[in-house]
């Protein structure tokens, strides 16, 4: 309808929701919504909402976020599809934006794009692919790159300029620890995230620094709630045999930072490997929860049908909920009985060996295992013991974390770029193991770990390593012998 595309007395509102009200819209919200407006659009907020029905024709959901059922009025390529890391909430806005503005150009001959417009949403996508951690397929990892270029080229938004060094190459860990991490930690502490608009479009530059100022303080009191004041006290409770030995990691913290939980669960799951469900209060009758770890989604599933209770939000190693207080303890004895169900389920994730290789040896086992997965899955990862290796150089970051750049001690070209987390390890006593991404620091947990679909591809491969490295080790013991007669 032309006269519809005409019209001048549009009226957009743009809602943030915040983490305090909770992970997608309420019944409640669509239908105050839709007193207040002709038409509603919801992104990245899940497209399995309990009011979903097919006589809704005032909705439009963008998503990404698995989902079982289809409507005409949801757009995401991950109906029927497990895995929601094949691309982003962002990317699918992106598309919509200019799937929309082609029709517009069809119709109307006119272009919307103008400007900068496309050049920015392009910028904005790669942040999103990056954030929502999607897998690194050929063409995300194009996005990726190409967003980069443009940024280093011609830096339009301020929170480039003034946020990136320039005067270098500009990499996709810049954008994760310089920009994205101070989003999220603004978001995480409660902060009106509103705000954000003048960090990202300001008004002026005071209000610019006035806003980058307010989410570095916001960063640091994450960090010191996150690492101080919560895993330094769950840690201290028992011994790190005791935590290794646990199905699962279990937190109840009593304060209403809910925004947090997901962070403490991701580190827990990250130095044990098990799964983490960790709640904190949400109102005086609720608590409200994030998990992360293998099949937590289809865990808390088990656990929400025992209770009688709805749907939640997620993905399926990534998963938020909520419950009444006066079923905490119910929960706890339902997940623990659910996590044993799928113990066996995470025991499928091959070890395949414990020997250490070298710097180069490790670049040969990345590339081969690349061949066998679609870019690198954020929770599946391979960690290896590395000797005979330097220390190139370490960057650290106002998040924490430091980059360490690592060479073969025989092959100076071939390097390894990872991650520690200071707040855990001090990066002067460096670990002889590291990941395909990053720093597990957990000793216990260290270890050559792939899907078991890559186990069969893999491990002939090592087995040649390591028997060429005792081949290596004979001759050297016999030169040594020569040497000493």
């Amino acid at each position: 309808n032309k006269n519809l595309y005409n019209r001048k007395d549009f009226i957009v509102d743009i809602r943030f929701s915040s983490r305090n009200a909770g992970f997608g819209m309420t019944k409640e919200d669509y239908e105050k919504f839709s007193k207040e407006y002709d038409y509603i659009v919801i992104t990245d907020t899940g497209s399995s909402l309990p009011f979903l029905n097919e006589n809704i024709g005032n909705l439009l959901v963008l998503d990404h976020h698995p989902a079982p059922k289809a409507y005409p009025f949801i757009i995401n390529p991950n109906i029927d599809n497990d895995n929601p890391y094949l691309t982003s909430g962002g990317k699918i806005v992106y598309d919509f934006i200019k799937n929309t503005a082609k029709a517009y150009q069809t119709i109307l001959n006119k272009d919307v794009l103008t400007g900068n417009l496309d050049k920015v949403l392009k910028e904005f996508r790669a942040l999103t692919l990056l954030s929502d951690m999607a897998l690194l397929t050929r063409e995300n990892r194009r996005y990726i790159i190409d967003a980069l270029d443009s940024i280093k080229r011609e830096p339009i938004l301020p929170m480039f300029a003034f946020t990136l060094d320039l005067n270098k190459d500009i990499t996709a860990t810049d954008l994760s620890f310089s920009i994205i991490s101070k989003v999220n930690g603004f978001s995480r502490m409660g902060e009106d995230i509103g705000e954000l608009v003048e960090w990202i479009f300001p008004s002026s530059i005071e209000e610019f620094r006035r806003v980058s100022n307010k989410m570095s303080s916001a960063h640091k009191d994450k960090m010191r709630l996150v690492n101080k004041e919560v895993l330094r006290k769950y840690f201290s409770e028992c011994t790190q045999e005791e935590m290794m030995a646990k199905e699962c990691h279990f937190l109840y913290i009593d304060h209403d930072m809910h925004g947090i939980n997901g962070l403490i669960a991701n580190k827990l799951f990250q130095a044990f490997n098990k799964p983490a469900f960790v709640m904190s209060n949400f109102d005086d009758k609720h608590i409200i929860g994030s998990a992360r770890g293998h099949f937590v989604k289809d865990i808390l599933r088990i656990v929400y049908e025992k209770l009688g209770y709805d749907t939640f939000g997620g993905h399926e190693q990534a998963s938020g909920f909520t419950i009444k207080k006066e079923d905490l303890q119910r929960f706890k004895n339902y997940l623990e009985e659910a996590v044993r169900l799928y113990e066996g389920k995470v025991s499928e994730i091959a070890v395949v060996t414990k020997e250490p290789i070298g710097v180069s040896e490790f670049l040969q086992l990345q590339k081969i295992y690349k061949n066998y997965a679609r870019g690198v899955d954020f929770y599946t990862k391979i960690s290896q013991a590395i000797e005979n290796f330097d220390v190139v150089g370490v960057k650290k970051f106002e998040s924490g974390y430091a980059m360490v750049r690592i060479c073969d001690g025989f092959n100076k070209e071939d390097t390894i770029d990872f991650f520690v987390d200071t707040n855990v390890l001090d990066v002067d006593e460096l670990p002889k193991r590291v990941l395909l991404m990053d720093f597990n620091p957990s000793q216990a947990s260290m270890r050559l770990a792939v899907e078991r679909e890559a186990y069969e591809k893999i491990l002939p491969y090592m087995r040649s390593v390591i028997m060429k490295k005792e081949e290596t080790k004979k001759q050297k013991k016999k030169k040594a012998v020569a040497f000493q007669r």
